[in-house]
């Protein structure tokens, strides 16, 4: 049986995956609204995708939204942007 996705959590685990998509983190703790990382990759990732992905409402992120939102938010930061700044991964089950 698939696990359901709290749509509602920003911590939301990946279906059956001990992966957290941090997004939401990563912007709060850097004052960034998800209107500005949508600007930043305007062109390359949709506004909604943005919103989408800042609140968790996704299934899984691909690698060419992530090859997108890294330079972003290196550019809105000033600083370099880990795979570990966006994702976390615990193999305890819940």
């Amino acid at each position: 049986m698939e696990q359901a996705i709290s749509y509602q959590n920003p911590n939301a685990i990946l279906p059956d995956m001990g992966v957290r998509w941090k997004l939401r983190e990563f912007l709060d703790a850097h004052n960034i609204t998800p209107h500005q990382l949508a600007i930043k990759a305007e062109g390359k990732i949709s506004q909604r995708s943005v919103y989408s992905l800042a609140n968790s409402r996704t299934n899984g992120v691909r690698f060419d939204t992530l090859e997108t939102i890294i330079p972003a938010l290196k550019e809105l930061t000033g600083k370099p942007v880990k795979l570990t700044d966006l994702l976390d991964y615990s193999d305890e089950t819940k």
